[in-house]
């Protein structure tokens, strides 16, 4: 059941931390763009962790705002007129425009890591390193990308107000993400993901994977599957 799987998803993502409930952000000046507004932000889920993110909101207002994740970096989809530029209206004749905030969960975008002079071997991969590590230590970094999101989601809600809805979108890895932050809320509007990894017992099957090695979240399968989640 619900509960179950919410329970379930709990323990994937909180194994090594917990949720912050209390975020604390910084916001920079308002940015004027005609119809719309643009503001840079960032999210502290944590003492020692920043997720720089960028706000726009139509000047007027709207009633959905977009909370988007993406792991090639929040402003992959946005420049010259991109897929999330057209989903918002920004930019084109529509009826209803929305707004957005998208952000670099750790490890993706600007908080990519720099480069260790061993991943310059054919084996090697900041993806890698990040993975191991993490999982060593009991804490894998998709878990805390998880509780990063559901951070950035809580942050969302009090400053655009319970009133707007919220619907969660993620790329890629960020879609794998998208998922579980939007089972630990509980109250977003709907998720939607795209190049999404489909599941994780096609990915432990394979002889040779598409993805990167943070790609693979210890125990899940223990639980549950990305179908079952989603």
């Amino acid at each position: 059941g619900a509960a179950e799987m919410g329970n379930a998803v709990r323990r994937i993502a909180c194994a090594g931390g917990s949720v912050c409930r209390k975020p604390r952000h910084s916001m920079g000046s308002v940015f004027p763009m005609g119809e719309w507004q643009a503001r840079q932000v960032v999210v502290y889920p944590d003492a020692d962790t920043e997720l720089p993110a960028l706000l726009l909101l139509p000047r007027d207002g709207c009633r959905t705002v977009f909370v988007h994740f993406d792991d090639k970096g929040r402003c992959s989809h946005l420049e010259s007129g991109g897929f999330l530029a057209r989903v918002i209206g920004m930019g084109w004749q529509v009826d209803r425009n929305h707004g957005l905030l998208t952000v670099d969960l750790r490890g993706w975008g600007d908080s990519r890591p720099a480069m260790y002079p061993y991943e310059i071997y054919g084996w090697g991969g900041s993806d890698r390193f990040l993975s191991y590590t993490s999982a060593a230590l009991g804490d894998h970094v998709m878990s805390m990308r998880i509780r990063d999101a559901v951070a950035v989601l809580t942050f969302a809600r009090k400053l655009l107000g319970k009133t707007l809805r919220l619907v969660v979108t993620g790329h890629g890895l960020g879609g794998v993400v998208a998922l579980h932050a939007a089972a630990m809320a509980g109250w977003v509007t709907g998720v939607a993901t795209w190049d999404c990894l489909w599941s994780y017992l096609s990915l432990a099957g394979a002889e040779r994977y598409p993805w990167p090695a943070d790609a693979f979240l210890p125990g899940i399968l223990k639980y549950y599957d990305l179908p079952e989640l989603a």
